[in-house]
């Protein structure tokens, strides 16, 4: 699962606050520790039912390449919904 608006790094306090905003990375910390929390107590289909879910969409937001060649992207969707894969 991955929380639009997120980054891999974003899996710890650390990096999350100071990046983009209280309101928006408590949201994020809120979903990413429920989540775990219902993952622990065999609970993640029914958490997963209850939260916002978007579809894997990817948006092209420039044209420099990045270090593997491609354009710069990012996930559709509003900050805290969750992309199940």
């Amino acid at each position: 699962m991955v929380s639009v608006g997120s980054e891999h790094a974003f899996f710890s306090d650390l990096y999350v606050l100071p990046v983009i905003g209280k309101k928006a990375a408590r949201l994020i910390l809120d979903t990413i520790s429920n989540l775990s929390l219902a993952f622990l107590d065999d609970e993640l289909d029914e958490a997963v039912r209850q939260i916002p879910i978007a579809k894997m969409e990817i948006k092209v937001i420039g044209n420099k390449k990045d270090a593997y060649g491609k354009p710069k992207r990012k996930l559709v969707g509003n900050i805290g919904d969750v992309i199940v894969q």
